[in-house]
């Protein structure tokens, strides 16, 4: 039986702001595995559409994410929009 694929969200720190970026893994993400290149992970989420709901509209000034469950739900709203986004955004 294969793997399941867990997915989360990294966020760092860069010299402009923050990034952040879906991490795939196949086992529980710990600060030993993760700590280095993130400060923080939120997940795991059920798909790739939540993540990058999370990733593209999930920012500090934004209420409506404040759950896995939120950018699930806003994922699926504007499922078409983040299709061809890509996995990671900057934000200064």
């Amino acid at each position: 039986m294969a793997t399941k694929q867990l997915i989360y969200v990294g966020t760092a720190r860069t010299e402009t702001g923050l990034r952040k970026e879906i991490v795939r893994t196949t086992e529980f993400p710990t600060h030993r595995r993760y700590g280095s290149k993130f400060f923080a992970l939120t997940g795991p989420f059920k798909t790739i559409r939540g993540a990058k709901a999370l990733v593209h509209y999930g920012h500090h000034d934004n209420p409506h994410i404040q759950h896995v469950s939120d950018a699930e739900r806003i994922g699926l709203k504007y499922a078409a929009e983040l299709k061809d986004m890509p996995e990671f955004s900057l934000s200064a």
